[in-house]
């Protein structure tokens, strides 16, 4: 299999953050094996399924506007939780700067996706920060996220088989499609491409039942637990469909 003329753009939450230097996430893992012209990492701890629609759109359009052919491409994404949200701050227009709420090596917050000063950034929610206290007792409801989950899958999707770039999906965990048969969401769920995604099974889940020591204290699979499940399901429908 030579993919040595691709690039390669991968996003995700912390189970895809190609940051931090004490593990190799699944990224990682299929880049050192495919041996890619180029990796693009747009993973980062804590950021829902809107920030990674909009990593991976945004990306590949640049690559595609600057002149790079879509069959050079391939795109790899693991979803996230669909309770994980963020919501846009313009300081031009509010007024004020936001104090970075996480800055840690790992992750951002405030983040943005595009590495371009636009005055604005986009805070992230999480169901278990205290930050986030407000938001999710006034304004989140479980089906809600779901939905949105749904339709930044279907965006994905969408954008990039109109395209025609190669690209695989995964769940980090099973929750992330929890509510799907919730008659709001049934619909959207039916239209989800399951032919490009690894398994039908959560990271989390699969490298839980395969060897209980690949998930961490954290709750997050190790570096041996990535690199199985790289090498188990990612590789071989790379190799099936894109080799």
């Amino acid at each position: 299999m030579d993919l040595s003329n691709k690039i390669f753009v991968s996003s995700g939450c912390s189970f895809s953050e190609c940051i931090s230097p004490h593990i190799q996430t699944w990224p990682r893992h299929t880049s050192n094996y495919i041996q890619p012209k180029q990796h693009i990492s747009k993973g980062m701890g804590s950021q829902g399924n809107g920030l990674i629609s909009r990593s991976i759109i945004y990306e590949v359009d640049r690559l595609l506007n600057e002149g790079v052919k879509n069959t050079d491409i391939i795109v790899g994404v693991m979803w996230s939780g669909y309770s994980r949200s963020e919501y846009y701050w313009d300081t031009k227009t509010r007024g004020g700067e936001w104090e970075p709420l996480h800055n840690d090596g790992w992750m951002y917050n405030p983040t943005n996706f595009n590495n371009v000063d636009t005055g604005g950034n986009w805070i992230i929610t999480n169901y278990a920060w205290k930050s986030c206290k407000e938001y999710y007792k006034y304004y989140y409801d479980h089906v809600g996220g779901q939905i949105n989950t749904l339709e930044h899958v279907l965006r994905t999707q969408w954008f990039l088989e109109k395209n025609k770039i190669d690209y695989f999906m995964m769940k980090y965990k099973n929750e992330t499609f929890d509510l799907y048969n919730a008659i709001p969401c049934l619909h959207l769920y039916n239209q989800v491409n399951w032919k490009r995604f690894v398994s039908r099974q959560g990271c989390h889940e699969w490298c839980k039942q395969k060897n209980e020591d690949y998930i961490d204290e954290t709750e997050h699979p190790t570096t041996e637990g990535h690199k199985d499940f790289t090498e188990s399901l990612i590789i071989p429908f790379i190799e099936s469909n894109y080799g």
